[in-house]
């Protein structure tokens, strides 16, 4: 049996997977708080920021992480597209009821 003298990086890694799924995890929930406050603009540019944010992650974090959903173009073209679309759509979300 030998004996490794250096910790596997999976067992340091992990308290820093597990801070950042928590505060992903916090940031989703802030979007519907944020909407119910009455903030809808906001919420949806929050939520854009987030993805973005965790495209750029993906960007440089190409292996072995939680985010990977797909292939990381896949992920990180998809990512930014979707932000832009939020981006660019958040304009709408403080129109006026219809009835």
């Amino acid at each position: 049996m030998t004996h490794d003298p250096h910790p596997r990086q999976d067992e340091h890694k992990e308290p820093y997977r597990t801070i950042c799924v928590v505060l992903v995890a916090l940031g989703l929930a802030a979007v519907p708080v944020i909407a119910l406050l009455g903030h809808r603009r906001l919420a949806v540019l929050w939520a854009a920021a987030g993805i973005l944010a965790l495209a750029i992650v993906r960007i440089q974090r190409p292996d072995g992480t939680w985010l990977a959903a797909r292939s990381r173009l896949f992920d990180v073209v998809f990512g930014i597209g979707l932000a832009v679309v939020l981006f660019t759509l958040s304009t709408y979300a403080n129109l006026p009821h219809v009835m």
